[in-house]
C-alpha cells in the first residue's frame, strides 16, 4: 500500500526483448501476493530468491513469503487477471471465466460453457459519455445538458438521466432515471436523444455499497457519470446481459477488468467496458437462443428483488437466484448439488477479496459466521 495514496502497488518484473515482435503472441505471467511488504531492501533480495526458484508448474501454489499463480494473455490488451487478488485460486476461476469455461478449485476440474465469450461491444455498443452528455447543475459547463436531481415525486420530464449512483436506493435491476436535464446546446440534442437506452451499465462499482453491475429503465434515458448506456438492440439480449454481470460469474469476471484504484471500487473506462467479456447471447445457435429464453422467463421475477451490495453475495438469497439464472443461460444444471456448492465457495472467494470488501467491519463479520 502506498503511504501517500492508499492505493495498491505493484513491482513488474520482466525481461526487455532484443527486438520489438511483428505481431502479437501470448504471454505467460507469474503473479505473486505477498503476505507482508519487505522492510529492507536485503528482505527484497531474498524474496525475490523464493520467487524466481519456483518451479514452473503447477500453475498456483505458495511460498514462505506468499502465494503465486500463473496465467496466459490468450489476445491483446487481455487483462492481468491476477494482479491485486488475494486468492489464487479466483485468478483461475477469473481466467477459466473470460476463456469460456468454469473452473472448479476444489476438484480441479473445468467445464465447458455451452456459450463462447466475445467482446460486450458485440451485443452493446456503449456510450455516449457523460462528457458529451453535460454537466450537473452549477459545475462547469460541458456537453448538451444541464443535469439537475429528479426528485422522486416528480413526473418524468421530457430528458431524464442515469446520471448518478446510488447504494442505498439502487437495489434493484428496475430503477428510475437520477436527473433530469435541460439542454443548454440544442444542436447536440437529437443525435444524443437517438443513443438514449433502457440498459445501463455502473462504470464505478464500489462493491462493498452498490449492488448492481447493469439496471433497466422502464422509459428510454440518458446515460451519465455513473452509468454507461447500452445500445442494445434487443431486450431479450439486455435481460441475459443485466442477469449475467449482476450474477458471481459477471462479478468475477468484472473484477479482472474494473481498475482498482481504491478498496472496493471497480472504476472502468469506456473502452474497458467495451471490451469485458460476455457469453454471446447473440449467437446463431440453440445454445444462445436457449439463453435468451431463459432470460426472458426470470428477469421481470428477479429485476424486482432487493439485492445487498456484491461484497454480501455470499449471504444474499435473492442474488444466489440470479446466479442460478445466470448459471442455466450458461449451460449449467442449476439443481446440481456440485454446481451450487461451487457457486458459494466461489461466493466466498470472491468476497474474501479485500478490493471487493474494503475491508469493511460489517462484510468481514459476516464473513466469519462462514468460516
Amino acid at each position: 500500500m502506498s503511504a501517500d495514496t492508499g492505493m495498491n502497488e505493484i513491482l513488474v518484473v520482466a525481461t526487455k526483448k532484443a527486438e520489438r515482435p511483428r505481431a502479437w503472441s501470448p504471454c505467460r505471467i507469474t503473479t505473486i501476493a505477498l503476505e507482508h511488504p519487505p522492510l529492507t531492501l536485503e528482505q527484497g533480495y531474498a524474496i525475490a530468491a523464493e520467487i524466481a526458484a519456483i518451479p514452473n508448474e503447477p500453475l498456483q501454489g505458495s511460498f514462505g513469503q506468499g502465494s503465486y499463480v500463473r496465467t496466459e494473455t490468450p489476445s491483446a490488451g487481455f487483462p492481468w487477471l491476477a494482479v491485486g487478488n488475494a486468492s489464487t485460486e479466483l485468478s483461475l476461476v477469473a481466467a477459466s471465466l473470460v476463456n469460456g469455461k468454469y473452473y472448479d478449485p476444489l476438484n480441479l476440474a473445468e467445464a465447458d460453457l455451452v456459450l463462447g465469450m466475445v467482446a460486450l461491444s458485440e451485443l452493446a455498443p456503449t456510450g455516449p459519455t457523460h462528457h458529451l452528455l453535460g454537466h450537473p447543475e452549477g459545475k462547469s459547463p460541458i456537453g448538451a445538458f444541464e443535469w439537475r436531481t429528479l426528485a422522486a415525486e416528480q413526473p418524468l420530464p421530457t430528458h431524464v438521466s442515469m446520471w448518478a449512483a446510488d447504494g442505498d436506493a439502487q437495489r434493484t435491476m428496475i430503477l428510475r432515471p437520477t436527473h433530469r436535464g435541460a439542454p443548454v446546446r440544442r444542436e447536440n440534442v437529437q443525435g444524443l436523444n437517438e443513443q438514449r437506452s433502457q440498459w445501463f451499465f455502473s462504470r464505478n462499482l464500489d462493491q462493498a455499497s452498490q449492488a448492481l453491475s447493469v439496471a433497466h429503465t422502464r422509459d428510454l434515458a440518458h446515460g451519465g457519470r455513473a452509468w454507461n448506456a447500452l445500445q442494445v438492440a434487443d431486450d431479450a439480449v439486455g435481460k441475459a446481459i443485466a442477469l449475467f454481470y449482476n450474477s458471481i460469474f459477471g462479478a468475477i469476471v468484472r473484477h479482472t477488468y474494473g481498475q482498482n484504484t481504491q478498496d472496493r471500487r471497480a472504476a472502468m473506462q469506456i473502452r474497458a467496458i467495451q471490451g469485458i467479456p460476455c457469453p454471446d447471447f447473440t449467437a446463431d445457435s440453440d445454445a444462445a437462443r436457449r439463453a435468451l429464453n431463459i432470460a426472458e422467463r426470470e428477469f421481470d421475477r428477479l429485476a424486482n428483488l432487493e439485492l445487498q451490495p456484491f461484497g454480501f453475495c455470499f449471504q444474499d438469497a435473492n442474488r444466489h437466484q440470479i446466479d442460478l439464472a445466470a448459471a442455466e443461460m450458461l449451460g449449467l444444471d442449476p439443481n446440481d448439488a456440485g454446481i451450487r456448492e461451487q457457486l458459494a465457495r466461489d461466493r466466498l472467494l470472491f468476497a474474501r477479496e479485500p478490493n471487493v470488501n474494503g475491508r469493511k467491519r460489517a462484510i468481514l463479520d459476516a464473513l466469519a459466521e462462514y468460516e
